[in-house]
């Protein structure tokens, strides 16, 4: 109702009408306070529209993370493939401020197995990070030991350790067409092409059983012994050794467990393997060390059984 209305009221017993001036009830104001809002929108840094998590500003580095660079390995006299990598950051998750130019020292060993920067051409390099705080090292050659050792990247923000291995020359892979590490640790085993395959009962199987030996980062690992073991009972069936006697005489040996060396490449093939008498599905296992075995899941089939 509209300040200062007048409303009639009717009469009681017949008196007379009177006016009655109806007043609203006094307005309190709403007093937005704009310079509080804004200082609260400086101080959290976020846009009024956005709704999102607060970050503040400025948002200096409290901590130094590790980004990339470890585990790995190369071989003695080349450059590892990986960069170094770090990253100077805030524990609350917000882009940092103020990080352009800060320091970081990365350090490899004085002596032993070690790297050289290319930078510096010694076993420390100094590098500033960028606006974002990122921060890479120089190329890192490993030196001319094998072995396995730690590079540190220091800031005022923390250290962080990348676990690196200088690999022994190798030898020469053509598949690669590079040369392959002989003193990495197997930590990985691949079956080949024949890892499920069947054959009937007292014939041979169509492919030979092999396995891709790695270490942890991936690299083939040359001249391991690969142990390959099929059941003792049961559908089985054993691999073909061709020797010679005191003689000089060929013949053949039919076992159930045979050692083979991996190659170049890493990779071990295993003899001729042939079906039992006995029909069935079963498994051949190829191990070395400690690494998890490849499995290979064969079939004899009975004889006259179709593929």
């Amino acid at each position: 109702m509209a300040t200062g209305a007048v409303v009639m009221l009717g009469a009681l017993a017949g008196a007379p009408l009177q006016a009655v001036a109806l007043r609203p009830p006094a307005l309190r104001p709403l007093v937005l306070r704009a310079s509080a809002l804004q200082a609260a929108a400086l101080e959290t840094g976020t846009p009024e529209s956005s709704g999102g998590a607060a970050c503040p500003s400025p948002n200096p580095p409290n901590e130094m993370t590790l980004v990339a660079g470890t585990p790995q390995t190369a071989l003695v006299e080349t450059a590892f493939a990986t960069g170094l990598q770090v990253a100077l950051a805030n524990s609350d998750g917000c882009p940092v401020t103020g990080a352009a130019g800060v320091p970081v020292t990365f350090s490899a060993p004085p002596s032993g197995a070690s790297g050289v920067f290319s930078t510096t051409a010694s076993d420390a390099a100094l590098v500033g990070a960028d606006a974002t705080g990122a921060v890479s090292a120089p190329p890192l050659t490993a030196n001319t030991l094998a072995g396995s050792y730690t590079v540190t990247a220091s800031s005022r923000y923390g250290s962080v350790s990348f676990s690196l291995t200088n690999a022994s020359a190798g030898v020469w892979c053509p598949a690669l067409d590079r040369r392959v590490s002989t003193s990495g640790e197997p930590v990985k085993l691949v079956a080949g092409a024949g890892s499920t395959q069947s054959a009937s009962a007292g014939a041979r199987f169509p492919i030979r059983l092999a396995v891709t030996v790695t270490d942890a980062a991936g690299n083939p690992v040359a001249g391991v012994l690969v142990t390959f073991s099929a059941p003792r009972t049961g559908a089985s069936g054993r691999f073909t050794v061709n020797a010679r006697d005191p003689h000089r005489r060929a013949r053949g040996s039919h076992l159930h467990t045979v050692k083979v060396k991996t190659d170049a490449c890493g990779i071990a093939v295993a003899p001729a393997f042939t079906a039992d008498e006995v029909p069935g599905g079963y498994v051949v296992t190829a191990g070395v060390g400690n690494a998890r075995p490849a499995a290979f899941a064969l079939v004899n089939e009975a004889r006259g059984q179709s593929s």
